[in-house]
């Protein structure tokens, strides 16, 4: 009878084992789907995270260049200092140095000038005509002619 019992149990944990391994198998398939599952997650956002990081450096540089062309006026650029913005400073470049020299020609240096033209160097003589009022600079000049 002891043998039995013996029997009784070993077939008894056999099939609890094979219950058990047959649980494990389904939790063993049931993770190696949620792994694959993940890994394509984990694929699928490390293609949209370098896409994103792509994206997010053009409009870096973007952004630099129009804070660059924001900030750009006469002290910074080859711009007029006409064209800084109202209520910047304007800061007109004057690379002289002020010495301590007197004005004009060096001492001890005769003065010279043009002389004008003599008469028999002058060949040609040409008339100019007024075609507009030199202080309206209106175009009537004709009909002023006319009235005087």
């Amino acid at each position: 009878m002891r043998s039995t019992n013996y029997q009784a149990k070993l077939f008894a944990d056999f099939q609890a084992d094979e219950l058990r391994i047959d649980r494990l198998l389904q939790e063993k398939a049931e993770l190696v789907r949620q792994n694959k599952a993940s890994t394509t997650k984990i694929q699928r956002l490390t293609k949209e995270v370098a896409h994103l990081k792509a994206q997010l450096a053009s409009l870096v540089k973007d952004n630099d260049h129009y804070q660059t062309l924001a900030k750009t006026d006469g002290n910074n650029s080859g711009l007029p200092t006409s064209q800084t913005k109202i209520n910047q400073k304007k800061r007109i470049p004057n690379s002289r140095v002020k010495s301590n020299k007197t004005k004009g020609g060096q001492k001890g240096h005769t003065k010279s000038s043009l002389a004008p033209f003599t008469a028999a160097e002058v060949t040609e003589h040409v008339t100019h005509e007024l075609t507009t009022c030199p202080n309206c600079h209106g175009k009537h000049i004709r009909l002023l002619r006319k009235l005087f």
